[in-house]
């Protein structure tokens, strides 16, 4: 085939670029999203913990987390109020 064949025979014909050439770009599993796992790192040891865990699975060192008085959610040490039920002065 010519060249100018073969250039313009890719266009919207099933042609060298519409041949699967690219799949690496075109997973055509579109929906294959996973959300990214969250994780606390300890700031005595340095092991990455679930967001969902209040002390460290290696130190037991707290991992920045108080209880609220109200609900007994977790809140963050330096939050003014429980991102769970509103109260003032949560952890």
């Amino acid at each position: 085939m010519g060249f100018l064949k073969h250039l313009l025979g890719g266009i919207g014909r099933g042609g060298h670029h519409s041949s699967g050439h690219n799949r690496k770009h075109d997973s055509g599993n579109s929906d294959d999203y996973f959300e990214p796992k969250i994780y606390v790192r300890c700031i005595t040891c340095g092991v990455k913990n679930d967001e969902s865990t209040d002390f460290c699975q290696k130190c037991g060192s707290s991992l920045g987390k108080g209880k609220c008085k109200n609900c007994n959610e977790g809140v963050p040490i330096d939050a003014k109020f429980c991102p769970s039920c509103g109260n003032k002065n949560g952890g």
